[in-house]
This record gives structure tokens, C-alpha cells and sequence, in this order.
């Protein structure tokens, strides 16, 4: 064989086994277990192109922090084998099926979020870590049975911090709306925390809540914050705690629409003459280890907002409108008509508080952040959810978080729990 012959042919190889490197790369899939408080959710992804396509869901409703917090099972206590049980069954009831995934996986993250945020502070890092470390094994374990290879470097649980899932948030809206240099900030609604993540323009709408994040070609300054106690549930638990129950239904339909609002806007704003957020359950080191640490807001004037989680369900529009309908349903006309107000979770009377809440809630949180702008709640994109997962998905898959640096959160034993 000549010189140029060999030349030839081994330029040939070198091409053919990089386009082969970048198919097998881009070919793979990437999982994500979604360990939220309610329940357990399994996300499939494959790069197709420069984006992500979600190919598979599934959600079994166990949600992992729940044999810390002794929840109930089918009826019993919930056990660490239940959870590890949960995880099992998800992944291998995608791998049993006939799907793209089987041809490799890059990586697989089990992600949770507020409720394992609160069962740290709880039951302490320890338990939790332990009880990561045996998940890991188990995800390892059902890739075995379907002899996918896997670096284990590439398998990972942690609770990820609450500034995180603003950035993530944040992420997928701006990349489904195709957002470069003009991007949106994103309100999110769940059920134990409220995130708010937007670009800085200056030191001075970012305090101490900055983060360096990795967008497109560019490093942007993010502000970024999750406030724990204030997603829609928790919020209503502190309400309940602290208030006059000023906001019930009752036979004299007496509701004073001005007197609940102030009592729910006492949840979060007003310090010294300005406005804050309370972080109620979150401690943070200050000069000493308290929970209820004031944060505050400083959005640029023209900042436009996306709103999601819960509040892809509020009609911004007609909050207090509907809060007055609701609010004023009276114990008398749910006795009548009860079936209008079946709920799975609650009984009628819970579920006409929780939405008159709701309502309410929305809306005293929204007039409390100046500048806050929301221009839109769309729950989808090009057919897949604007949320914290797929962010999370374009995150891993570019470093995003390369110079991600926590502020950290302390627990009452001065462990730093973020």
C-alpha cells in the first residue's frame, strides 16, 4: 500500500470515527427523576439537533422524602425499601418497553427540591445522604438488568438548592422562547416554595443573591431565590398558624375582602418601611441563626415575566373577582351542594378555603413585588412543560453551573444545608 493511499484512508477512518463519536454522543438519553414532595416522576431526553425532545413520563405518587417524614404507603408507613422500590419500578418499567433510550444512557439525575429541602432541616444531612446513596445503587442496579453500561460517575441524587431550580426555571423559559440578549425573569409557584430568577442589570438588583450562570455563548448574572414557606401549601399552613381566620366562608356571608387580604399579606411584606419577602422556613447566617430572614426584591422597571408552576392555573386578570365568588360561598350552600365541591384530597369546605386562599394569595404576592410584570403563564412550549426539569436537562447537558457558587443556608446546629 503507497504513502498516499495510507493517507487516505486513515483521514477516512478519523472521519468516520469522529461522526461516529458524535452520533453515539448525541444519540443518548438523559433521565431525570423528578423527587418532588407529591410524588416521584421519571422524565426521558434526547438531543435532537441544538434542543431537547422529551420522549417519556411517568409518575408513581410516592414522593422520596416520604419514609423520612413516616407518610403513609398504600396504607402503611412509607420505608426506605418503598422509595428505593419506587425508583426501581420507574425506571425499569421505561427500560422493559421499546424505546430510543435502550440504544444508551449519558446520564441519570435524581433530582428533589422543596420537600426534601424541609425533611433535611428536619432530620438532619446524614439521613439524607444515606438514604441518596442507596438510591444510586438502585438506579445502577436496573441498568444492570438491561446490561446498559454507564460510567457511575454519571448517576447522581441530591436535593438541589432553591436558587438552582429559580436558574433552571429560568433557563427553560428563555430557551423555549428562543430569548438571547432580551430575556424574561420567571415567577414559579410550588407547593412548600416560591422561586424568582431574573437577569441583572446592576449590582443593586442582585444583592447578595447573584449567581454566574452559563447562557448561549455568554455568562449572565442572574438573581436567583427560593423562598421556602411560601409555595401555595406552606403558605396556607403559616396562615393558618398566625392568622384570625379572617378569610373562611360563613352563613352570615360577612367576608371582608380588604381585612383577609391584609391578614395574608402579613405572611411575607413590610419591614421597616420597605418591601420584603419573608423567608419562613429557610435559616440563613446572619449575626445569629434565624428562620424568617427578610429578602429583598429590586426588579428592573422593564423587566417582562413569565409565571409558571402553579400560577399556570391563575387568571391574573380576575383573581380578586373570583376570590370574591369563592370566598363567599356560604356553609349553607355547600351542604346543598356538595357534589360540585368533591375533592379527592380535601373535603368541600377545605377545598373552598384553600382556592378562596389561593386567590387571594396570588394576588397579595404579586402587588407586594414592584416591578413585577407578568406578561405571560403558558404551561407549554413546543410541547413540553416550561418548568425546572427542563432546565435542569440543557443545564447538565452544557456545565451550566460551572461557577455556581451557593449561598449557603444553616440549619439550627450551624450545618450548612445548601
Amino acid at each position: 500500500m503507497n504513502a498516499t493511499l495510507k493517507v487516505v484512508l486513515s483521514s477516512l477512518l478519523l472521519v468516520l470515527f469522529i461522526q461516529s463519536s458524535y452520533a453515539n454522543t448525541n444519540h443518548k438519553c438523559h433521565l431525570l427523576l423528578d423527587a418532588g414532595s407529591s410524588g416521584t416522576r421519571l422524565y426521558a431526553f434526547k438531543k435532537k439537533g441544538d434542543s431537547f425532545k422529551q420522549l417519556y413520563k411517568d409518575t408513581i405518587n410516592i414522593g422520596v422524602s416520604w419514609s423520612l417524614e413516616q407518610k403513609l404507603c398504600s396504607h402503611k408507613i412509607c420505608t426506605q425499601k418503598d422509595i428505593e422500590e419506587t425508583v426501581y419500578t420507574l425506571i425499569n418499567s421505561y427500560l422493559s418497553k421499546d424505546n430510543e433510550c435502550k440504544e444508551g444512557i449519558e446520564t441519570i439525575n435524581l433530582l428533589a427540591t422543596a420537600g426534601m429541602r424541609l425533611a433535611e432541616q428536619k432530620h438532619g444531612r446524614a439521613r439524607v445522604k444515606n438514604l441518596y446513596a442507596h438510591l444510586e445503587r438502585i438506579i445502577l442496579k436496573a441498568l444492570k438488568t438491561f446490561h446498559i453500561p454507564i460510567d457511575k460517575n454519571k448517576v447522581s441524587a441530591r436535593t438541589i438548592t432553591g436558587a438552582e431550580e429559580g436558574i433552571y426555571t429560568w433557563l427553560a423559559v428563555n430557551i423555549l422562547k428562543e430569548n438571547h440578549t432580551n430575556t424574561e425573569g420567571i415567577i414559579e409557584m410550588g407547593g412548600a416554595s416560591m422561586q424568582i430568577a431574573y437577569a441583572c442589570e446592576n449590582d443593586l438588583n442582585c444583592n447578595d443573591n447573584s449567581f454566574k450562570v452559563k447562557f448561549r455563548n455568554s455568562i449572565v448574572n442572574l438573581f436567583s431565590h427560593s423562598w421556602l414557606g411560601l409555595g401555595r401549601n406552606e403558605a396556607y399552613r403559616i396562615y393558618n398558624l398566625e392568622k384570625s381566620r379572617s378569610c373562611t366562608q360563613s352563613d352570615s356571608n360577612n367576608f371582608i375582602l380588604e381585612r383577609c387580604m391584609s391578614d395574608i399579606s402579613k405572611i411575607f411584606t413590610q419591614y421597616e418601611n420597605k418591601i420584603y419577602l419573608k423567608d419562613h422556613l429557610n435559616y440563613k447566617a446572619a449575626t445569629s441563626v434565624k428562620q424568617g430572614t427578610k429578602i429583598q426584591v429590586n426588579i428592573p422597571a422593564d423587566k417582562r415575566f413569565h409565571a409558571t408552576g402553579g400560577f399556570v392555573y391563575a387568571e391574573f386578570d380576575s383573581l380578586l373577582r373570583n376570590a370574591h365568588e369563592i370566598c363567599n360561598i356560604s356553609k349553607t350552600d355547600l351542604i346543598e351542594n356538595r357534589t360540585q365541591y368533591q375533592s379527592i384530597e380535601k373535603t368541600p369546605e377545605e377545598l373552598i378555603e384553600s382556592e378562596c386562599f389561593a386567590n387571594l394569595y396570588y394576588q397579595a404576592l404579586i402587588d407586594s413585588i414592584p416591578n413585577l410584570n407578568i406578561t405571560s403563564n403558558l404551561k407549554k412550549m413546543k410541547e413540553i412543560n416550561i418548568d425546572w426539569i427542563y432546565g435542569a436537562i440543557n443545564c447538565i447537558e452544557t456545565n451550566c453551573l460551572e461557577f455556581y457558587e451557593p449561598n449557603c443556608k444553616w440549619n439550627k446546629n450551624w450545618n450548612c444545608i445548601q
